[in-house]
């Protein structure tokens, strides 16, 4: 049996009080409790350009805090000499600090794995979907960003996984597996209790992801070219494509539709047409966003399984920015956070950028497969499997976006 824990991934956020004591003589990188007006020891040596040359000393820091420049993850170190104490400099960044890497583990739910998030910001409460014992369908729904969840109470008694979940405003929708020749779709006006909308679709397709579209549910489907769309979740239209679906996103600027697996397309119309983007050679794409004036696709290679990036512009042609060489390290689902794109994967990969998407980064979470990565209410949530004894889900706060040379 596989038991889920909630594990809740939270940044240390920096700040300093005026009446806070002197540090000790030697550099150091610190974060300040400000309930328990105590420092907790980060790094106690520094190499060379790791300080910034800008020093602020102690009775400089209100007006930066008063003016909105958001004062975090500071390195602090002993300024002047003896006679000259207390005397002590706030100086930039600590270059080392990855925004990923604490985590806490929050309350255990049940036995299962999960697959994908939705966020309802009308209810301020999250939905996370998956399965038990490879065939039950599991929904579990969070009103604290992720702290703590809560099985959904009332659940169609559906022997089938579920993958994907959807937000209208209104009512959340989830996709899933097939079961007796239909494909499972619930939706629900709260996340607790469910109605089963599942019906039969051409292809018998299992159905990986859903979103909202401002006036229609789209879902897509895996191993067919099957696109469904539907205004209330309760009954569906097909829709004709000349591609594989597998993963779909919504972009971030105009509202178009991403959807990517075997080919990539875009929609201007919310899914009703589509028109192609082209594809990378070699790669099974699983993520796909919009962000920036650019396409990112989150994908393995076909041979070998190495996770990467690619980036486009939309006319067709694509340039790899991130490729992982550890093996089996497939990209799942991409998302924006902030100021960050992140991407999560296979073996409790974890990737983000700070640039753009130019250039990539490997944090170092523990995990086993990470699958869905969503952003609601300055929260960053990412869900994934047991690892035999818990399954991964971590919470990142917005603030870790804010740090700033002074």
């Amino acid at each position: 049996m596989k038991t889920l824990a909630l594990l809740v991934l939270a940044l240390l956020l920096t700040g300093c009080a005026d009446d806070a004591p002197p540090p000790p003589a030697s550099d150091y990188c610190q974060t300040e409790d400000a309930a328990m007006s105590r420092y907790d020891l980060r790094q106690s040596s520094f190499g060379g350009g790791e300080i910034s040359p800008r020093s602020l000393g102690r009775a400089d820091l209100p007006q930066y805090l008063q003016s909105g420049a958001l004062v975090e993850n500071w390195l602090i170190h002993q300024q002047g000499s003896l006679a000259r104490r207390p005397g002590f400099g706030h100086v930039g960044v600590c270059k080392t600090i990855d925004p990923f890497v604490s985590v806490e583990r929050a309350s255990s739910t049940g036995d299962y794995d999960l697959y994908g998030l939705a966020y309802g910001a009308e209810l301020g409460r999250w939905v996370g979907v998956g399965q038990s014992n490879g065939t039950e369908p599991v929904i579990v729904y969070s009103d604290d960003d992720g702290v703590t969840w809560t099985a959904a109470s009332s659940v169609p008694n559906l022997n089938a996984p579920l993958h994907g979940a959807a937000w209208s405003g209104s009512r959340f929708v989830v996709v899933g597996s097939l079961v007796g020749g239909n494909t499972t779709i619930m939706y629900s006006a709260d996340g607790d209790t469910w109605i089963d909308a599942s019906t039969a679709l051409t292809g018998t397709p299992t159905l990986v992801d859903v979103v909202w579209m401002g006036n229609l549910f789209v879902a897509v489907g895996v191993a067919s070219d099957i696109v469904v769309t539907s205004p209330t979740g309760a009954t569906w239209t097909e829709r004709s494509t000349t591609y594989g679906g597998k993963a779909v996103a919504r972009s971030t600027d105009s509202g178009n539709l991403i959807t990517s697996g075997t080919a990539t397309a875009v929609s201007t119309d919310g899914g009703l047409t589509w028109g192609t983007l082209g594809h990378p050679t070699g790669y099974a794409v699983n993520g796909v966003i919009y962000s920036g004036g650019f396409y990112y696709l989150g994908s393995n290679a076909t041979a070998g399984g190495a996770g990467s990036i690619h980036r486009g512009t939309g006319d067709g042609t694509w340039t790899q920015v991130y490729l992982n060489g550890s093996g089996s390290t497939a990209v799942f689902y991409l998302a924006e956070f902030g100021d960050y794109l992140v991407g999560v994967g296979q073996g409790g990969l974890l990737v983000y950028s700070i640039d753009d998407g130019a250039t990539w980064t490997t944090s170092a979470i523990e995990a086993v497969n990470l699958h869905e990565c969503f952003t609601g209410n300055g929260t960053l949530v990412i869900v994934g499997e047991s690892d035999g004894t818990d399954a991964q889900l971590f919470t990142l706060s917005v603030n870790a976006t804010k740090r700033r040379l002074i």
